[in-house]
């Protein structure tokens, strides 16, 4: 039985042009592994020393995600899982954080 796929690394963040302040966009390199089934997002609104309550999960190929219905100038804190057709779950990759801003003119 294999392991669990490598983990993913830190995924990148960037607000949503004006979109009022309700999301962010996440996205990431691809894992390589050929039997990877999906990634988790874990969000919380506190740093994620422990498991986050919030998870989407992104079938692959997706690597791109858009947090949306967010609170303007809150912030979230992001990490990602691979997981493969086994359901063998990578580790956490490293957190990061932003808060979405209303940039609407």
């Amino acid at each position: 039985m294999p392991g669990a796929p490598a983990t993913p690394p830190a995924p990148g963040i960037a607000d949503v042009p004006a979109d009022g302040g309700t999301a962010l966009n996440l996205s990431w390199t691809a894992n390589t592994e050929g039997d990877l089934k999906d990634y988790g997002v874990y969000r919380a609104t506190w740093a994620l020393a422990s498991p986050a309550p919030s998870l989407t999960r992104i079938a692959v190929p997706g690597t791109t995600h858009q947090a949306a219905g967010l609170t303007n100038v809150s912030t979230y804190y992001f990490r990602l899982t691979a997981r493969d057709s086994s359901l063998n779950e990578s580790g956490y990759s490293t957190e990061v954080s932003a808060f979405p801003v209303n940039n609407v003119p």
